[in-house]
């Protein structure tokens, strides 16, 4: 089975890499700053530099050269928050959201597109199978020792 767990962790890694390939990039942006400004359009709302920095497994400091890279393209604005001054909050622009959304759309369109012209019906449904089991697999608990276990223990 050792085996087989290497060879699928090395085709979904795959898989995974030729995914964001289909992200467009944005004239004037890195690969840095368009995958933080699609990880603050999953985030629904408002969120902080901190809470950004964490998700992507940096510092703040690391994240605030990039963030400018987008406030200056007008694709985000920081402000500050108003139930406490000391924190900033970073808010998706108008134009941020619809390059987001599109960048979305090209996506779903490539791997539609790549479902239907590589797979016969029966491999659809098993790969739409596999996705429920690799959701169940993505909420399982983490071992400890690894690292969002070692940040549960920090935070708590």
């Amino acid at each position: 089975m050792s085996d087989d767990v290497v060879r699928f962790q090395t085709q979904l890694r795959t898989f995974v890499r030729r995914l964001r390939t289909e992200q467009p990039l944005v004239e004037g942006l890195s690969r840095g700053a368009v995958r933080l400004l699609h990880l603050i359009f999953r985030a629904g709302g408002p969120t902080t530099p901190g809470a950004v920095a964490e998700l992507l497994g940096m510092t703040s400091s690391n994240v605030a050269p990039i963030l400018r890279e987008l406030e200056t393209a007008g694709l985000v604005r920081r402000e500050r928050d108003p139930d406490d001054a000391r924190r900033v909050r970073v808010i998706l622009s108008d134009r941020g959201r619809t390059v987001c959304e599109r960048s979305r759309e090209g996506r779903e369109e490539w791997l539609r597109e790549a479902i239907a012209t590589t797979l016969d019906p029966r491999e659809r449904a098993l790969l739409f199978a596999t996705g429920d089991l690799l959701e169940r697999m993505a909420a399982a608990a983490p071992r400890l020792g690894t690292h969002a276990a070692e940040k549960e223990e920090v935070r708590g």
